[in-house]
């Protein structure tokens, strides 16, 4: 991402270690980052307008991509990421199905508060986009990653 397509802002806030560390890091012709640094326990948004290479940034930090060029080093055991387009291999089950199966998390779906207990037992397929968006949240949440993505 080059300062003219987007922006990086710093954390809010610095704890020790670092979480997310990149040194030039290039995708080849969709990403040039001369550096980043993400503090363990901190926040990064990540600005810039289509096309400025932000999806990249955290497919790349999600191991979904590997760099052409760079050194990128995450810290994190359990990396989690949400994608703009949430997808799901059986749109026949329930959003409940789909989310105990996923997770075996004992915190049940409607306790997240992401999704109304009504839309629980209807299948995925007939869900909104946003709606399929927050079950792949709890999802990601009931998993509890050290890092979380959210694109």
């Amino acid at each position: 991402m080059s300062a003219r397509k987007g922006r990086v802002l710093a954390p809010v806030r610095r704890t020790t270690g670092v979480v997310v560390a990149a040194r030039d890091l290039e995708l080849a012709g969709r990403l040039h980052l001369p550096r980043l640094d993400v503090p363990s326990g901190g926040r990064l948004l990540v600005t810039g307008s289509n096309g400025s290479g932000k999806s990249t940034l955290l497919k790349l930090v999600a191991g979904e991509l590997a760099p052409s060029a760079g050194s990128l080093t995450v810290s994190a055991h359990r990396v989690g990421h949400l994608p703009q387009d949430v997808l799901f291999s059986r749109p026949e089950r329930t959003a409940a199905e789909v989310y105990a199966t996923a997770t075996g998390s004992p915190v049940p779906l409607a306790d997240l508060g992401l999704l109304h207990p009504r839309e629980a037992h209807r299948p995925v397929g007939v869900l909104s986009t946003g709606q399929q968006r927050r079950l792949g949240l709890a999802v990601l949440v009931a998993r509890r990653p050290d890092l979380m993505l959210l694109d």
